[in-house]
């Protein structure tokens, strides 16, 4: 997950989206504790199952780098 933030970062991203089912919840933990916040759900989105939506914004330095 590290690697990724460092790779989205490089390629000028702003921002990371991932997204879980309620039943992950280690998945769940591991993700809050690495700076995603919940922001929205995808109902039904694979077979019937409701998914959670979270994104986490990539830091930025003052330069813009």
């Amino acid at each position: 997950m590290k690697h990724l933030d460092a790779l989205a970062h490089e390629k000028g991203c702003y921002k990371l989206f991932l997204h879980t089912t309620w039943a992950m919840k280690e998945a769940i933990r591991l993700y809050e504790s690495l700076g995603y916040v919940k922001e929205g759900y995808l109902r039904r989105h694979f077979y019937v199952e409701d998914f959670i939506v979270f994104s986490k914004f990539i830091k930025r330095s003052e330069n813009g780098q």
